[in-house]
């Protein structure tokens, strides 16, 4: 067996420590995904933390301890620290995918003065390699302060979880901020006096007489400051109910429209500015299941009208956007195509440790751009520009090149 090196010049390259562990409850909603990692005695923490470091020990030594110290933390955790370890944890995977394809990847490479994540070198059957650059980020972080407030809810909701409701869950909505939580008792009391005062088979025989809406299921609220927690009873049908214990609240919501539109675009930019002298430049996205507009951001809002023309003897094709498209996109604008040294995006999404089996990737060409592109590209799911629409063919899951990886059910639950 080999033997693999974990310190460099004294620097540890190890992501967790070796004391002992005897935690064996659910992750809270408010700890850091890595805090949880660290203290969980799971057999299905085991299994991710030994999967995290094996793909840590196949980092080209010179980054391994770079990347550690992004995404270790010591102490009960925050959500801010969440932002390192999805980043750096998406880093990890997408060097393992590309691993995965066959190819030779370097990692951080010098491109004048920029640092993209990755060079890929992929073979091809032709002979000549395709040699392209990835750069890596992620559309759904927000600011500390965002994060910070998210937190302080967070706490609200493991605190709500305390509860015990085996005939119901609650739908949380908050508005405003909440800089500094309530006391627990004020949060719990009012949902507890919720539930005890409302009967399972009443709320059944109203939803049925009524219909299913918030309007006809019971509720409460708590009011801090400018911060407004609302919650309504949801009935739990025997067959959805846990054995034991069990969530009783669902994520809290907030009020509002979120442009997922702009900023994914506006994400887009900074790291084509950022990387201005690379030629061939992929960029990696990691984002959430609901944000499924990225073609509006690449292409501009509305309308989906792209007319396919093939250029003979190429096996390319360039575009012409109909006029319902407005020109405010990534890729084309009023004065034309742009960021054409950006030859595509690939999307990843629903991308945690524990749900590598369900995560889907997306990939979207540059049509203003004619060079060959890696084979994976048309190997997983894929943007195919035809028709005057913008379909979706769908391919391989992530881990048909991610081949090292564990299969754990949701840490939450």
């Amino acid at each position: 067996m080999d033997v693999i090196d974990n310190s460099i010049d004294g620097r540890d390259t190890q992501l967790f420590g070796d004391e002992p562990r005897n935690f064996t409850s659910r992750m809270l909603r408010a700890e850091s995904i890595y805090s949880f990692l660290n203290r969980s005695s799971h057999p299905e923490t085991v299994r991710l933390r030994n999967m995290l470091q094996r793909w840590v020990d196949r980092l080209p030594l010179k980054v391994r301890s770079e990347l550690v110290s992004r995404i270790k933390h010591k102490g009960p955790g925050s959500k801010t620290e969440d932002r390192d370890f999805n980043a750096t944890f998406f880093e990890l995977v997408l060097h393992e995918f590309f691993i995965g394809t066959g190819s030779h990847v370097e990692v951080q490479p010098s491109i004048g003065r920029g640092h993209p994540d990755f060079k890929v070198t992929e073979k091809s059957p032709g002979g000549t390699p395709i040699i392209y650059f990835v750069e890596a980020t992620d559309i759904d972080v927000e600011s500390g302060t965002t994060l910070e407030r998210d937190r302080n809810e967070l706490i609200i909701c493991d605190w709500i979880n305390e509860i015990y409701s085996p005939d119901f869950h609650l739908d949380l909505k908050t508005e405003g901020k909440l800089r500094t939580p309530p006391s627990k008792q004020r949060v719990k009391g009012p949902f507890e006096e919720l539930i005890k005062e409302t009967n399972y088979e009443s709320l059944l025989e109203v939803i049925s007489a009524c219909g299913f809406s918030r309007d006809v299921l019971p509720s409460a609220q708590v009011q801090h400051d400018n911060w407004l927690l609302t919650g309504w009873l949801w009935p739990v049908g025997p067959q959805f109910r846990p054995q034991s214990g069990g969530l009783i609240s669902f994520y809290p919501g907030r009020t509002g429209q979120f442009d997922d539109i702009r900023k994914t675009r506006d994400r887009l930019e900074d790291k084509a500015s950022q990387h201005k002298g690379v030629d061939n430049l992929i960029i990696a996205i990691r984002c959430n299941p609901t944000n499924n507009r990225i073609d509006e951001a690449l292409f501009g809002r509305h309308g989906v009208g792209i007319k396919p023309q093939i250029r003979k003897p190429q096996p390319f094709c360039s575009t012409k956007l109909f006029a319902n498209r407005r020109k405010d996109g990534f890729w084309l604008n009023n004065s034309g195509p742009r960021n054409q040294r950006v030859i595509g995006v690939a999307v990843f999404r629903e991308l945690h440790p524990w749900s590598i089996v369900e995560s889907r990737a997306v990939f979207y060409s540059n049509p203003y751009v004619e060079k060959p592109m890696p084979a994976w590209t048309k190997a997983i799911s894929h943007a195919d520009y035809s028709d005057g629409d913008v379909k979706i063919v769908e391919g391989v899951p992530v881990t048909a090149f991610v081949g090292d990886f564990e299969d754990v059910g949701n840490l939450y639950e």
